[in-house]
């Protein structure tokens, strides 16, 4: 599902929310969930902010561990390489 951003609303911002949102979910078990919305939260944080943007960089590693609790190990690894510096 796609938490559309509101016209007007800052996409960084909204961003930032969902990763919230998506480490809450994936602390509950709800990984299907969470991965949307972190993944939604890198799309949209990567695109306003660049990948290498401290702000996108927490969206990567909320993905990583993410993964990593879901017993993801390829798509963990896919992320970690995404980690600047």
């Amino acid at each position: 599902m796609r938490h559309g951003v509101a016209e007007g609303a800052d996409p960084a911002l909204h961003g930032a929310a969902l990763r919230t949102w998506g480490t809450a979910l994936t602390e509950l078990g709800r990984l299907i969930e969470a991965e949307e919305a972190l993944l939604e939260a890198y799309d949209l944080q990567s695109a306003e902010l660049g990948p290498a943007h401290p702000h996108t960089q927490r969206d990567v590693e909320a993905l990583v561990t993410l993964y990593e609790r879901w017993d993801r190990p390829e798509a963990a690894a896919e992320w970690r390489g995404r980690r600047s510096g």
